[in-house]
């Protein structure tokens, strides 16, 4: 399944970071940098079609509009960054129409590091943090040019889903947006994505819930409506679905500290 992920943005742009043992989380895609790094263990993280296993002391970092996902199939210690484009905006200018050809890389002192992002609350030490992880993951890896065709129909869809997930959309109304054919939207979609298109807005409207869930002290029923259910039932149901657990639980998870959110 897909999760897309919009995030707030502050003066420096937008951070999120979060300690997560056992990660698992489903095929995504978003507008953001996001950063992992493994303490212990191995997660194995699938970028698109590939799958790489990340092991202690390692870090990976995927670009904005890359689809990817997380699974764990015995145990990991990691933490996972969110970074928006702005924070190293000159690095994304110069990447933005390639992908790496292997995006894992040794991290030296990385639990330093993360402890610092944690603690952080400076934009210019953000910054300086930032891009030594770049550096470091541009220095492993080769870089290849992407499909633009295949890029642009991710960057349209993630787009109209991100501006219409209230609504009731579906793949046609997308096909008519982007002026291509259902068929072939059809196929591209599920190519790209490895979903349906209405398993995909609805996990992008359970990862905006969280994002309320998280952030807000908005009620279950407004944060039901406001992410376009019609119901408190349909709501919990379609987020333990996707996250096994429901709201309420997720919310306690958030009060009792695990999340780290500066």
């Amino acid at each position: 399944m897909l999760n897309l992920e919009k995030h707030l943005s502050d003066e420096g742009g937008y951070f999120f970071g979060k300690t997560e043992k056992n990660l698992n989380f489903t095929l995504h895609c978003q507008d953001n940098y996001e950063f992992i790094y493994c303490y212990e263990g191995v997660v194995n993280v699938t970028v698109t079609d590939r799958i790489y296993r990340l092991r202690e002391g390692k870090g990976i970092i995927i670009p904005p509009m890359q689809v990817h996902s997380y699974f764990t199939s015995d145990y990991c210690d990691v933490y996972l960054l969110v970074f928006s484009k702005d924070y190293v905006s000159d690095f994304y200018e110069k990447h933005k129409d390639y992908a790496a050809t292997y995006p894992v890389f040794s991290l030296p002192s990385g639990d330093i590091v993360c402890k610092k992002l944690q603690s952080s609350v400076d934009v210019f030490e953000r910054k300086s943090l930032f891009y030594q992880i770049a550096s470091l993951y541009g220095k492993h890896t080769a870089f290849i040019p992407v499909d633009p065709v295949k890029n642009e129909i991710i960057v349209k869809t993630v787009d109209y889903i991100m501006k219409n997930y209230k609504e009731d959309i579906s793949l046609t109304a997308l096909s008519g947006h982007l002026g291509l054919s259902y068929n072939y939207v059809s196929d591209k979609f599920n190519e790209t994505f490895g979903t349906g298109f209405s398993e995909a807005v609805n996990a992008y409207r359970v990862n905006e819930a969280c994002r309320l869930l998280y952030t807000t002290d908005m009620t279950m029923g407004e944060i039901a409506r406001e992410t376009g259910y019609d119901s408190i039932r349909s709501f919990n149901r379609n987020f333990f679905k996707i996250n096994g657990k429901s709201p309420s639980e997720a919310r306690k998870i958030i009060n009792e500290g695990v999340f780290i959110d500066v």
